[in-house]
């Protein structure tokens, strides 16, 4: 299968969206996690301390040290998500003013892209892993949008039968 689209700059700014949001994901997840096992210790220590022992420090200890990683981390996701969404308009810019079409193309031993400035062939047995989620097919970023639902259905599947885990 073979396509060829060109640019639409509505598109790429929601997939590159959702596709940050993808992979940081688990990360967040995890880091709230964190947070909601910073209350209760810090409550904890407060409790002990208010008993008159010495171990509520220990475990204040351990909620500030925690919170810190907290925000060390938030703050490093709003750093990185600034900088993709900056590239992400630097590349809006350059495509559009390039005015080309990119080229997907879904061959029975690989898959072939390219674009303005990049190309890719890849086979198969590269990949381990997709996911279509929210119309988009999350590793190639193409869209439902794009390509239509008939054409969308027969690349999921296309891909289950490439893909060991679809």
């Amino acid at each position: 299968m073979r396509f060829e689209f060109t640019f639409n700059e509505e598109i790429y700014r929601k997939q590159s969206n959702n596709y940050f949001t993808f992979v940081w994901k688990k990360f967040q997840l995890k880091n709230n996690k964190r947070f909601y096992i910073i209350v209760p210790y810090v409550l904890l220590g407060a409790f002990i301390i208010f008993l008159k022992s010495n171990l509520g420090y220990i475990f204040l200890f351990v909620s500030f040290y925690n919170l810190y990683q907290y925000f060390k981390f938030d703050q490093h996701y709003k750093t990185n998500r600034k900088n993709y969404l900056s590239k992400v308009e630097k590349n809006i810019l350059d495509q559009s003013s390039q005015n080309k079409i990119s080229v997907w193309e879904f061959k029975d031993d690989k898959f072939y892209y390219s674009d303005y400035n990049f190309e890719i062939d890849m086979k198969w047995n590269l990949f381990s892993n997709i996911e279509a989620k929210e119309k988009v097919l999350v590793v190639f970023q193409l869209n439902k949008q794009e390509v239509g639902e008939t054409e969308f259905n027969k690349i999921v599947l296309f891909l289950e039968s490439k893909i060991s885990k679809v």
